[in-house]
């Protein structure tokens, strides 16, 4: 990991280096003894790296602190073995660390803190989010439904606005602003009190490998705190909080504690405008603090209107600061429609396209959609006579000026096709809308599809169960166990998944159907022609069957094994809690996409592979259960089905889970 000659200075004076439970040679100085040192530099004119050369003890000079003896000082500079290693390490994890002698350290904290900015800041994901400002969230660890679906909802309106949600991570209110902005696409800043390479290793990690997530801690990454210095370096922490924001909202408050203290410290300092939820919470202090300066957020706006309301500057020009926008349904609704035909002609393939005017495949448009965010832009922008502007300064030369220009001129195509798709009872639905399945954000983050088509009922989609994956050809006893397996699925109102019309696929669905029970089939194309088939028309047609596709219904189905169809596996994955092989090949698209999620699972996902245990040597089942697949024991499907569906196995030892009132994927022994 590069470091600047300042930035090692103080790594070595004030970092710790050990593992927790080994004890530093030399304790490293504390906030406020390095703060002393730093007046003591050649009286404030030297800078850390100085002290690498020339005359350390002249250089060092007589300081407030009297207490700090050149040895000391001497004892931690000569940590360079151990700061070598330790950079290695959280290098792997990982990790970056910045200091307040860096350029890219965030210029509001040196502003609002002066000289009691802290010295280093260790961090990991995109470490640009320090100095984009945004909304700070804070608020209790136990919190009603209420207040936490109330943060939840902040954090999605916020990402709607391109605005950033700064938070300490913390059980409640804090994590539940943090995972609605990220649901919603959004950015969001952690501030962490300790053990930012737990974190970082951990949980968060499919956030974290996209560049809309940050955590930060002035603590060095391996330090586990006592609870002591805990209580005491989260209470610091609150101030970064504030400070790295330009606005900040209180959820809930006690009358003593983290929330409250950081609420009245900002109060004191006027570090940014303190904006307090009217909480039903008879046990809270929300109205102490809007006693105490805090302002009062009315409670017939919708979080929307919340967002507009605290910060100001968006809302539209001629409305008085602090004022919340006049509603617009109308308006709302136009912007809705113009989201969906940008993202559609930017996106959606139709019949009449061109090699000049290819439409943008799901890779480039994660990339493209992520970018537009970082420019606080939409995609509504590129509607405008303007779009050319917006468009001249991406990097990617694959999306260039002449092809998005091609690709937005598809208007009269794009209404033909929505004619033809709404006449075929196809509907689609954007990544904003509100019944877009949440688990796809969540898992697949910037490759989750910008739209998805499908036909059936689309609730469906946010209730799938056990997903059921095989080879496209498979003999009559696979056939067998499949649709056994869909029949115990049906009986046991288990929603099934499938993935394409394989024979194993058409099998399981068949069988649960015939139970009377519910499946979603996730195709790869041709969605019209799968339409055409009379066992899966008459189910949709009851709503005990939804079709859904990524790509338009006009595209023809993807080759197997192409990357189109390896996604639409993915998506498979993404809208299941357990996945069951029956049948893989050997080195077939099944085996592949089965070793990915094994390898997700095994690391700390929240979605288990089971493997059918087969005799037929020609299989790669044997080799998955190998790799960590879970072996699916005894004969009988109820049984079967109730294994898949009610055990959380952890090949790590401890069972998995993924809570909803978490923005981690954790260990429940944790």
């Amino acid at each position: 990991m590069p470091v600047s000659a300042d930035t090692k200075a103080l790594l070595l004076l004030t970092a710790s280096f050990q593992r927790p439970g080994r004890a530093e040679r030399t304790t490293p100085l504390t906030p406020e003894e390095w703060r002393g040192l730093r007046k003591s530099l050649g009286g404030g004119k030297l800078r850390p790296a100085d002290l690498f050369s020339g005359n350390r003890q002249g250089n060092l000079g007589n300081g407030p602190d009297t207490s700090l003896s050149f040895e000391r000082v001497q004892g931690l500079l000569e940590r360079g073995f151990d700061l070598a290693n330790a950079l290695d390490r959280w290098e792997s994890q990982g990790l970056w660390v910045m200091s307040y002698l860096d350029d890219d350290y965030p210029s509001r904290i040196k502003e609002r803190l002066k000289d009691r900015c802290p010295p280093l800041f260790f961090g990991c994901g995109n470490r640009a989010l320090l100095s984009s400002g945004g909304l700070s969230v804070v608020g209790s660890r136990n919190v009603s439904d209420e207040d936490f679906n109330f943060a939840q909802e902040i954090g999605r309106a916020a990402a709607g606005k391109g605005v950033t949600i700064i938070s300490g991570g913390a059980r409640g209110v804090d994590r539940a602003a943090m995972r609605g902005a990220l649901e919603a696409d959004g950015s969001v800043v952690g501030v962490l009190a300790d053990r930012l390479s737990y974190r970082s290793v951990k949980h968060s990690r499919y956030f974290l490998e996209g560049d809309t997530l940050a955590f930060i801690s002035e603590t060095s990454p391996d330090t586990k705190l006592g609870r002591r210095v805990y209580g005491y370096k989260a209470m610091q922490r609150n101030k970064y909080i504030y400070c790295l924001s330009d606005a900040a909202l209180v959820v809930r408050s006690d009358a003593k504690g983290g929330t409250w203290s950081g609420a009245n410290e900002n109060i004191k300092h006027s570090w940014v405008p303190l904006w307090v939820y009217q909480t039903r919470d008879r046990q809270a202090a929300n109205a102490a603090l809007i006693g105490k300066g805090g302002k009062r957020l009315p409670e017939s706006e919708t979080p929307l209107d919340h967002i507009h309301r605290i910060l100001p500057a968006t809302v539209p020009a001629g409305q008085p600061e602090g004022a919340a926008p006049e509603k617009q349904p109308a308006t709302t609704q136009l912007s809705g429609v113009a989201m969906r035909e940008a993202i559609l002609l930017l996106t959606v393939h139709l019949p009449d396209d061109t090699d000049s005017h290819k439409s943008l495949n799901h890779q480039e448009w994660g990339k493209f959609a992520r970018w537009l965010r970082r420019q606080r832009r939409s995609p509504i922008d590129l509607l405008s006579d303007r779009w050319d502007e917006i468009v001249q300064d991406y990097p990617e030369v694959k999306v260039s000026p002449e092809r998005v220009k091609g690709l937005l001129g598809r208007q009269d195509s794009l209404r033909d096709a929505i004619v033809r798709w709404e006449e075929a009872g196809v509907w689609y639905i954007t990544r904003g809308d509100e019944n877009y399945p949440k688990a796809l954000k969540t898992l697949l983050r910037h490759e989750c599809p910008a739209i998805l088509f499908g036909r059936g009922d689309k609730s469906l989609l946010n209730r799938g169960e056990v997903a059921v994956m095989g080879s496209r050809r498979a003999g009559e006893d696979y056939v067998d166990c499949s649709k056994a397996f869909g029949k115990a699925a049906g009986e046991e109102n288990v929603i099934l998944l499938a993935r394409g019309t394989g024979v194993i696929a058409e099998s399981a669905v068949a069988g649960v159907l015939e139970t009377g029970g519910e499946a979603v089939v996730v195709l790869a194309g041709n969605l019209h022609k799968a339409a055409q088939n009379a066992r899966f028309s008459g189910a949709v047609q009851k709503d005990a069957l939804v079709m859904v596709s990524a790509v338009s219904p006009d595209a023809k189905v993807s080759r197997a094994g192409s990357e189109d169809s390896r996604w639409h596996n993915d998506i498979l994955h993404g809208l299941s809690k357990a996945v069951l092989v029956v049948r893989a090949g050997r080195s077939d698209e099944i085996m592949l996409s089965a070793k990915k999620y094994i390898k997700k699972y095994r690391k700390g996902g929240r979605i288990p592979l089971w493997v059918y245990q087969t005799s037929d040597k020609t299989a790669g089942n044997e080799v998955l259960i190998q790799r960590g697949g879970f072996p699916l024991s005894g004969n009988n499907p109820w049984e079967q089905i109730r294994q898949v569906f009610e055990e959380r196995p952890d090949p790590q030892g401890g069972m998995f889970s993924f809570d909803n009132r978490d923005l981690n994927f954790t260990p429940q022994n944790i």
